[in-house]
């Protein structure tokens, strides 16, 4: 399974191209010093401009990395000799804090420059071999608080995956009922506990699943897992989460591998969502930009398998049990158990691939608080597997693999510099300091090209999966929140605790995040900065270049902010269950007639499709009329699906026809609650693994940073806006009910009486 070369007829190229390329970083750090230096950094410049529009593809993709590196070299030789100030110690505090902040920067580019020198992009294979070969799977379903619907819906579909009989096993894992729970001295939490105890045993019955629950809570989700490999026996073990809905072929796409490998532990699948994040929904770019997690399973991950170094990301995966075996089960060290258990198996010299396909389709937080919860363990985690299984001292792992686990660890210390690129120009605006001691000249010369550099290779790296500005964005209205947690968690790194992310949340009104005040002050805090460096720039000509280049810097920042005060300004969401885009041929029985349609959205609980050629003395559709959809799913079998009509809208018409050419038909689906309906509506509307495909490829457009600026002022600047001004709305609310229980509480409060002892 070894995709990268090491063997040893190779080591002397390699040897030669490492020297190679210590020579030229040594090139590179000798900076500008005459018309040379300056022609070939502007060279450089030019050609990786060039490539931002021809993206070199093969060996040329090599030559674009090391020009990128060259570039930065090239600045940060500059940047460490000529430009930290040594005037005073505040002067050389905020200039080495900020100095901090890049050197971090820098560090992650090279990283991921390292990282992403190949990605490896698996083709989707069924198995070759003998389906009765196949080795058998436990599928555990772990759960805690979530609606007990959302882990039947699961586990229905796991029950549908195609696979050959008597060799799949499915699991619910329960720990929302545990002993503990069903006997609490609260009486609530013992209620609760005996009654979804009570749903799933009979469930688990009438479906033929098995029902797992444990004595304690006890080391949260690995502990569930662990509970679960011990009562069971399968040569493999599937893990989903209660929210992460299986297509048919889950199986049947991913352990085949195991048989080719015997030294394979994970075959990892992406996280892939049929609801937006608080970003997209909130601004309205769902179907239009690749969301946050595109560019971790699109990009990076692949990027990580290239160098044998794809990790388990807690759900969507099947895992070899012998291999689990060695560790005493999934590692529970840290709050992520996941990638823990991953740098364990790899230093035990077990293999790893990612198939980047979706097979499963889950959901995502819905609210912002939810979502800087779930961010907030991730960073925990991985800042725990960073100090306490120290990677670079771990036996058994190979030093890429080293490299790429420090990557995917580094990243999540980003607070700490998107921090200081927030407030580091408040520190020469309010205070006077030195932070970055550089003239306008110098700026141009240097800075403005280093900053296009970062931006082309980003853009050359991940442009299909995470447009210009959205890691900033993302990254910003994280920090404020992560950096704390953090910065505890290098302090005492075994404090963090498990906590279960919400899903499936619903909103009946737009509303002000509970967590947002913050960002508003700092965005009111920016401006009135812009408005003293305007104010400085006009009274005082001698610092005009330095704060001509703060005034830029404080407007970016603003620029940011302002769109994140629309993130977090959520929007309202009534829906239990979301709809999303679809394709599919479908037959449709109407008033005893057949005709064909296409499928253009699907959710749990409606269905639309468009008809082409209609007419309306074929088929008589109207509001309330009962139709059948006949559905052929993956499996071969032909599913009839009831549906009532809800509505019917007119696509296009043409001239002087009287009737529409085509319509759409919307309606909801009334299968009812038994087992067989469920599963027949699973595979209905989670069962197709290409509908999946085509939805995650649809989101895959290259943009500009003109362009994607241009079009978040015209598509999310007046939510901001209105963000804005609900803020200053909220804060009027507060201070007159503060001033009405002063006032009017104090004039209304009853005679205070007396009485003798």
């Amino acid at each position: 399974m070894a995709t990268v070369v090491s063997s040893g007829k190779y080591r002397i190229l390699g040897f030669l191209a490492f020297t190679g390329f210590i020579f030229y970083c040594w090139l590179a750090s000798l900076g500008i010093t005459d018309r040379w230096g300056l022609a070939r950094y502007s060279l450089v410049t030019v050609l990786l401009v060039l490539s931002a529009f021809f993206r070199p593809r093969g060996y040329l993709r090599g030559i674009f990395i090391y020009l990128a590196v060259f570039a930065a070299l090239q600045y940060w030789h500059w940047r460490l000799t000529q430009t930290i100030s040594f005037s005073g110690v505040a002067d050389f505090s905020a200039s080495m804090l900020l100095v901090m902040a890049e050197l971090y920067s820098a560090t992650l580019f090279f990283l991921n420059l390292f990282v992403a020198v190949s990605p490896l992009k698996r083709a989707l294979r069924s198995p070759s071999e003998d389906l009765s070969r196949l080795p058998t799977v436990d599928v555990f379903i772990p759960t805690y608080n979530e609606s007990p619907e959302l882990a039947k819906i699961t586990a229905l579909a796991a029950c549908n995956m195609i696979y050959p009989e008597g060799k799949v096993t499915v699991h619910i894992l329960d720990d929302g009922a545990t002993l503990e729970k069903r006997q609490s001295g609260n009486a609530e939490v013992r209620r609760k506990a005996r009654a979804r105890y009570e749903e799933f045993k009979q469930f688990c019955r009438e479906a033929g699943i098995r029902y797992h629950t444990r004595r304690k809570n006890e080391h949260a989700k690995a502990g569930n897992l662990n509970s679960a490999l011990e009562k069971s026996h399968a040569e493999l073990v599937a893990v989903l989460d209660c929210d992460h809905v299986p297509t048919r072929k889950f199986l049947l796409k991913t352990t085949h591998y195991f048989l080719k490998d015997p030294k394979l532990f994970l075959v990892q699948t992406p996280h892939f969502f049929l609801n937006p994040d608080p970003l997209e929904r909130n601004l309205k770019l769902f179907y239009a930009a690749p969301g946050e997690n595109e560019m971790f399973y699109r990009s990076i991950l692949p990027a990580m398998d290239y160098w044998e170094s794809a990790y388990f990301c807690g759900s969507a995966a099947v895992l070899s049990r012998k291999c689990l075996e060695t560790t005493g089960g999934f590692c529970y060290d840290t709050v992520t158990e996941d990638a823990e258990t991953s740098v364990e198996l790899h230093a035990k010299g077990f293999n790893s691939i990612y198939l980047p396909h979706p097979l499963v389709c889950g959901l995502a937080p819905d609210m912002f608080v939810n979502v800087i919860s779930q961010r907030t363990r991730w960073a925990q985690g991985m800042i725990q597997i960073l100090v306490l299984k120290n990677i670079f001292l771990k036996k058994g792992l190979k030093w890429y693999q080293r490299v790429c686990y420090f990557n995917a660890m580094f990243f999540w210390l980003f607070s700490f510099a998107r921090v200081v690129f927030l407030f580091a120009p408040l520190f020469f605006l309010f205070f006077g300091l030195n932070v970055y001691n550089a003239s306008l000249h110098q700026v141009l010369i240097y800075t403005v090209p280093y900053l296009m550099t970062l931006s082309i290779t980003h853009n050359y790296l991940h442009g299909d999966v995470r447009w210009p500005l959205f890691s900033e964005i993302y990254e910003t209205f994280q920090s404020i929140y992560l950096l704390p947690a953090v910065l505890m968690t290098f302090l005492k790194p075994k404090k963090p605790s498990f906590k279960v992310t919400a899903k499936g949340d619903t909103l009946s009104e737009n509303q002000m995040s509970a967590i947002a005040y913050p960002f508003h002050l700092i965005f009111w805090l920016l401006c009135f900065s812009m408005g003293l460096c305007v104010y400085k720039f006009i009274h005082e000509p001698f610092y005009r270049e330095t704060l001509a280049v703060t005034g830029c810097w404080v407007l970016f920042n603003i620029t940011i902010l302002f769109f994140t005060l629309g993130v977090i300004y959520e929007r309202k969401q009534t829906r239990k269950f979301h709809r999303a885009k679809a394709w599919g041929k479908i037959s449709v029985v109407a008033a005893k007639r057949t005709f064909q349609a296409k499928l253009t959205d699907l959710s749990w609980t409606g269905v639309a499709f468009r008809i082409d050629h209609f007419q309306e003395e074929d088929v008589n559709l109207f509001p309330g009329a009962r139709i059948s959809i006949l559905y052929r799913d993956k499996g071969g079998e032909e599913l009839e699906i009831p549906v009532e009509v809800r509505y019917l809208r007119t696509l296009r018409k043409k001239r002087g026809q009287p009737q529409p050419a085509s319509i759409t038909v919307g309606g909801k689906i009334l299968l009812d609650d038994s087992i067989a309906s469920i599963r027949k509506k699973v595979s209905f509307v989670y069962g197709d693994n290409e509908r999946w495909e085509r939805f995650w490829k649809m989101k895959t457009r290259r943009r500009n940073t003109l362009y994607v600026l241009f079009y978040l002022m015209r598509n999310a600047s007046l939510w901001s806006l209105r963000g804005t001004l609900e803020f200053f709305a909220s804060g009027f609310r507060l201070l007159k009910n503060a001033i009405r229980r002063i006032f009017i509480h104090e004039s209304r409060k009853p005679p205070r009486v007396i009485t003798p002892s």
